[in-house]
């Protein structure tokens, strides 16, 4: 039996579950120029997380248009819904 396939669709799935749409636009934190600056994401972005699952910690390392950036866990939590395969 093999089940190689199982494991890359598994994989996609793991993947494609850290992909996120932002609600409602959200405060997040990007380094720019050596310092860390607040910019807003705006309503209908789509957004990838890079360390999950939600697990406490107050800011989730985030990759946003290419750049890595830190957002609230609460804005995650509230502010965002997983993009699914038929909604992407």
């Amino acid at each position: 039996m093999d089940f190689s396939s199982n494991r890359v669709q598994e994989e996609e799935l793991c993947k494609r579950e850290n992909i996120f749409v932002l609600l409602v636009g959200a405060m997040a934190i990007a380094l720019r120029e050596e310092r860390h600056t607040a910019i807003m994401i705006p309503e209908g972005e789509i957004i990838e997380l890079m360390n999950g699952p939600f697990d406490g910690t107050r800011l989730m390392d985030v990759r946003y248009e290419g750049e890595m950036i830190m957002m609230f866990t609460d804005d995650m939590k509230t502010h965002t819904e997983v993009v699914t395969k038929g909604s992407a």
